[in-house]
């Protein structure tokens, strides 16, 4: 099956979730019930895992982002990729079709958490920055191992709860940070049902697709999990406060979520300016306000300006500014 090989390292009980939202979500168009040999073997799911794939590839090629397939009578059953790149663009996740699937997968699941994180009060993002640092979900999870490996668990444990009513065995890792975090959880859950109606699920494959690939991309973070460096590598309290105060990785994360039309029109706005100082970036607000004192700037001299300010990495730059 193609690109579904992760699926084989999956347990009976990782399996079940997807094998319960295919069969309870996707009950309109799916078949996997109808099986033979799923009726003979449930719930002993790595004995059908085969069908399994077919069935939520099938999905894949049923939702509205595949139309086009069925137009041009290309073959319905479509890849991991390709149902990946679906859900990030249903997301309105902005992406390269040179990203790899990691940064893919990268980038759904720090932007699951970052809207979740959004919906949270003052108070309790206050609370996740005690616990997390100040780092954007899109930098813990290009640049934090232990931290997107845990944040990873806690999105797949969202849905597994949710679905089958018990916890996965790797939540008990992170039971405390779990407990610590159950607001972020709550919002989470509602984004992977689309309780809040976030996300414009048209049709019951979506409402299969969308959170297993997520739940596949949150498992396979988990699974393949490297080692982590020794301590002697891992910065000191003092560095460690100083580097999640940093803004550009808050700015990137901005980049990544909306684009720069969304942020530069957050800046004219004045509303960027008034998230700076809710963070306490009183100095790179000040220099953001020096430059507005400039006139008749353009867009990309605004963008230089945000590049220099935040000093952020120069692939997040538009294609144009990147070698000026």
């Amino acid at each position: 099956m193609r690109n579904f090989e992760i699926l084989d390292e999956f347990t009976n009980e990782e399996l079940e979730v997807i094998v319960k939202l295919i069969v309870d979500k996707g009950w309109q168009t799916e078949n996997l019930s109808k099986d033979e040999v799923y009726k003979k073997y449930y719930p002993d799911h790595r004995k059908y895992l085969d069908k399994i794939k077919t069935e939520l590839s099938l999905m894949g090629g049923n939702t509205i982002a595949n139309i086009a397939r069925f137009i041009l009578k290309k073959n319905s059953n479509v890849s991991y990729r390709e149902m990946l790149k679906d859900v990030c663009t249903k997301m309105n996740i902005k992406y390269e079709q040179s990203d790899t699937d990691r940064d893919l997968e990268n980038c759904l699941l720090a932007t699951v958490l970052t809207r979740a994180f959004d919906k949270l009060t003052r108070t309790g993002k206050d609370f996740i920055f005690e616990q997390m640092g100040r780092n954007s979900f899109y930098h813990i999870f290009r640049e934090d191992e232990q931290n997107a490996y845990e944040l990873s668990i806690l999105i797949a444990n969202t849905l597994v709860k949710m679905e089958i009513g018990k916890n996965l065995k790797k939540a008990d890792e992170i039971a405390v940070l779990l407990d610590k975090l159950k607001n972020l959880v709550v919002q989470v859950s509602y984004i992977l049902t689309n309780t809040d109606k976030t996300i414009d699920i048209a049709g019951p494959a979506y409402r299969v697709t969308l959170p297993a690939i997520i739940y596949i991309a949150a498992m396979k973070r988990i699974k393949n999990k490297p080692e982590i460096e020794s301590h002697s590598d891992i910065p000191t309290e003092k560095e460690s406060k100083s580097h999640m105060q940093k803004p550009y990785f808050l700015v990137e994360g901005m980049i990544m979520h909306r684009g720069w039309d969304d942020l530069l029109d957050m800046v004219k706005k004045g509303e960027f300016a008034e998230w700076l100082e809710n963070m306490g970036f009183e100095e790179e607000n000040r220099l953001l306000e020096q430059f507005f004192k400039t006139e008749n700037f353009t867009d990309d001299e605004l963008i230089m300006e945000i590049y220099k300010i935040f000093a952020i990495s120069k692939e997040f730059l538009p294609k144009h500014l990147k070698n000026k």
